[in-house]
């Protein structure tokens, strides 16, 4: 087990990140992977080397020591990441699950304290959220908890007929707070979930008209920050509309409906 130390943002992990190449093993004489520039590998002060076995079991790594850093203080860039690999290979079908893993300053490994299931997911969505419902993967056809926003109608009534035109108006999308301002992606509700678009509903009596649209046809992102971001009106054509018999004191609506993530994962 290795702590590794980046003085800046990693970048994603890939077959040659964080490891840039492997050692070859020869016998029982083990010696360290050569790692990706700009990343510091720290040992454990005693390096153990330990056995795996069937069930979960508790492993410690003591006593890392950090490099001096420069100045006074680490960058704010500076990147920690626990690195865990093995020295033989797994048996067919065998596997590792990790239970929990805690990186604390202490002189000695101690168990982090627990937290709660909105507490984890709290701490995940301060990197990366999506709307979509539990074990749906963006991209995915998925109403369940869309976001529904509505938009400005026209009301166009002639001999009987009353028309309804939809017209997109400004809309905010809100998520919990990022730790750096996020890649926000929107996608419509339609079979296709595109992403970059959104579902128009346009509705008068009991029918209504569904049609998707791209979002910067319609849009400009004027305001994207952490924990919210801004679209402004930039088209003045309509997007949607429906038709159907006048009936008194009804008015028709219509609204954009979408999935979102929020991205600031590091790397």
């Amino acid at each position: 087990m290795r702590l590794l130390v980046s003085s800046t943002i990693p970048s994603t992990t890939s077959q040659n990140y964080p490891v840039a190449t492997w050692p070859v093993t020869t016998g029982t004489t083990y010696t360290d992977p050569t790692y990706a520039t700009g990343i510091t590998a720290i040992a454990p002060l005693n390096d153990p080397i330990y056995s795996l076995a069937t069930g979960f079991d508790v492993y410690a790594f003591d006593q890392f020591i950090l490099p001096d850093s420069v100045g006074t203080s680490y960058p704010s860039t500076t990147t920690l990441g626990i690195f865990i690999y093995t020295l033989d290979s797994f048996a067919s079908g065998a596997s590792v699950n990790f239970k929990e893993i805690s990186l604390v300053p202490n002189n000695f490994a101690i168990a982090s304290n627990p937290k709660t299931y909105n507490q984890v997911l709290q701490d995940c969505q301060y990197y990366y959220e999506s709307n979509f419902s539990f074990g749906v993967y963006p991209g995915d056809n998925n109403y369940s908890n869309a976001q529904f926003v509505p938009q400005a109608v026209a009301t166009v009534i002639s001999g009987g007929t009353t028309t309804i035109v939809a017209w997109p108006s400004n809309f905010n999308v809100n998520y919990r707070v990022k730790r750096a301002v996020p890649a926000l992606t929107l996608y419509n509700v339609s079979s296709s979930q595109t992403p970059g678009s959104v579902t128009v509903r346009t509705q008068f009596t009991n029918a209504s008209v569904i049609n998707d649209v791209v979002v910067t046809t319609y849009w400009d992102a004027v305001d994207t920050g952490n924990y919210s971001s801004a679209f402004t009106v930039s088209a003045t054509n309509s997007f949607g509309s429906i038709s159907g018999t006048t009936v008194t004191n009804l008015a028709g609506s219509a609204g954009i409906v979408f999935n979102y993530i929020a991205d600031a994962r590091i790397g």
